[in-house]
């Protein structure tokens, strides 16, 4: 489980992903986490649901708040692809459900020797 640094809704916050909370969000979503990363299906609504779960540690907040926090960051010139989609995304594959090849495709500093021979295995598979 990787911690994702994200401060878009507050400072020294952080995103992640164990199967606690990737049940969670499989039951928010009424899909399977691979149905949302396979058909890539990371809407709005899923996004929202993301936060909602990803960050909860922080604070919980219900989807219209941050639906209201991402409307006034991209208003003040956020991007809607690198600054929400592609944290969520990291986060989902920090919690490993994705295989090794998205996790260090996500986090490429830590691409090992050893690790290189862990993706190419899992992809023979």
């Amino acid at each position: 489980m990787k911690k994702v640094p994200f401060e878009m809704f507050g400072e020294g916050q952080y995103m992640y992903f164990n199967i606690a909370r990737l049940m969670q969000l499989e039951q928010v979503c009424g899909c399977g986490i691979s149905s949302i990363i396979s058909k890539q299906e990371l809407n709005l609504g899923v996004l929202t649901k993301i936060f909602m779960i990803g960050l909860a540690h922080h604070k919980k907040h219900n989807e219209l708040w941050y639906a209201q926090r991402m409307q006034e960051m991209l208003e003040k010139g956020a991007s809607l692809e690198d600054d929400f989609y592609v944290p969520a995304v990291k986060a989902l594959a920090g919690s490993g459900i994705m295989g090794k090849a998205a996790y260090y495709a996500a986090f490429p500093e830590e691409l090992t020797e050893k690790a290189k021979q862990d993706v190419a295995d899992e992809k023979k598979d």
